[in-house]
């Protein structure tokens, strides 16, 4: 990719989201691979907390809304 459409894409999606610019394309690839395994490494995390959670009998209902509270204000649905 030349620069001038690296410059225009970066442009681009500049006007939806913060975007930045990496130095080269191995440490783009990095970047998202770390990316991709803490969305994995946080699925998985809240898997077995589910299944924990059900057998000592916690609602499902309830702990999203706890979290929030509790942790960071933020809703989970």
């Amino acid at each position: 990719m030349d620069k001038q459409t690296l410059d225009t894409l970066y442009g681009l999606y500049g006007l939806v989201t913060n975007v930045y610019q990496a130095p080269d394309i191995r440490t783009a690839d990095a970047a998202k691979v770390i990316e991709n395994v803490q969305r994995d490494l946080n699925i998985a995390l809240m898997n077995e907390l589910s299944m924990i959670f059900a057998r000592l009998g916690i609602s499902k209902r309830i702990y999203p809304k706890t979290l929030a509270d509790q942790c960071t204000g933020i809703p989970i649905s």
